[in-house]
């Protein structure tokens, strides 16, 4: 069997890829995780780029890939690349070239998530665009059923497997370990490769990643200041969605149609909800200026900024300081 794994993108894609890079462990388990077309990456992202010659990759670079499918005689041979989930299933489909059984694979999130996901990487690239804006350009990205249809015509239905990425918690909202579910959907156990559950690092609310971002940009190291905000309050942890509850409710709007076509299609009405309803939550630092939990927020950042430009300071700069 072949298994594609196809992203999409914020849902544990990289976690996925590193467990299936442990060599050993996965041919112990018969799965090849295919070493063609990654040159040592830990994901097939130049054969996804070939597709439309990306990055000045040559369509060549299946080549290999035929070749070790064609010889390898391994139960699982794996492809993964969140950048397949943009590319044309049906080039994909005549580079491979393979006669046997496929798995399409593939972990949504909510749309309103997602978006906001890229969105940030837009921005964390030094892109300066209003969220509406982008939205025009890349609302479209949220239209997962079109996506889907198009592996679907090329692999077949039954070779599509949609699982969440977020159901089960109070909320309904809690991340699957994907790691953990990417193998059950193989029909194996994780715990055999040694793998642990996958621990994530706590999300930021939007107010505390103006601070992150701020900090970064002057040069401190972001991990380490959310970890003394952390410190100071939990809450600083856990994550909020940015976008306001009736602006969320709108843009999941846009998606319901299309949403519930997808979850009759390639999820079924028995496994329950594919995507957690949206639940109005508190900000945990404030939103506007005038909010008080901003401003303990704004006085905790600057704490937890002085307090990790002291541990970065060399001794001579300690002492100097505390001879003053």
């Amino acid at each position: 069997m072949l298994v594609l794994h196809i992203g999409a993108h914020k849902t544990g894609t990289s976690a996925i890829q590193g467990a299936l890079a442990r060599a050993d462990a996965m041919r112990e388990m018969g799965v090849n995780f295919v070493e063609a077309g990654r040159n040592g990456r830990m994901a097939h992202h130049e054969l996804a780029w070939s597709i439309r010659g990306r990055h000045k990759i040559p369509l060549s670079v299946w080549d290999g890939v035929r070749k070790e499918l064609a010889a390898d005689p391994t139960p699982i041979k794996v492809l993964s690349s969140e950048a397949f989930w943009y590319e044309n299933p049906l080039e994909i489909k005549r580079q491979l070239a393979w006669k046997g059984d496929v798995k399409i694979v593939v972990y949504l999130q909510r749309q309103d998530r997602y978006l906001q996901g890229l969105y940030q990487q837009t921005l964390a690239a030094g892109k300066a665009i209003a969220f509406d804006e982008w939205m025009k350009e890349m609302g479209h990205r949220g239209e997962y059923l079109g996506v889907i249809d198009e592996w679907a015509e090329q692999f077949g239905r039954a070779a599509i497997a949609v699982r969440p990425f977020e159901r089960g918690g109070e909320r309904g909202d809690e991340q699957v370990d994907a790691v953990k579910d990417f193998f059950a959907v193989l029909g194996l156990d994780a715990r055999n490769a040694g793998l642990k559950p996958l621990t994530r690092a706590p999300q930021a609310p939007p107010s505390v990643q103006h601070f992150l971002r701020a900090a970064a940009k002057a040069g401190l190291d972001e991990a380490k200041l959310h970890g003394a905000l952390m410190k100071r309050n939990r809450a600083y942890g856990q994550h909020n969605d940015a976008m306001p509850h009736r602006e969320a409710q709108a843009l999941m709007a846009r998606y319901d149609r299309t949403n519930r076509a997808l979850a009759e299609k390639y999820w079924g009405a028995d496994n329950g909800p594919l995507f957690p309803a949206l639940v109005e939550t508190a900000p945990a630092g404030g939103e506007t200026l005038d909010d008080p939990a901003f401003f303990a927020l704004t006085v905790d950042a600057l704490g937890a900024v002085m307090e990790l430009v002291a541990s970065q300071a060399g001794p001579e700069t300690k002492r100097k300081k505390q001879l003053s």
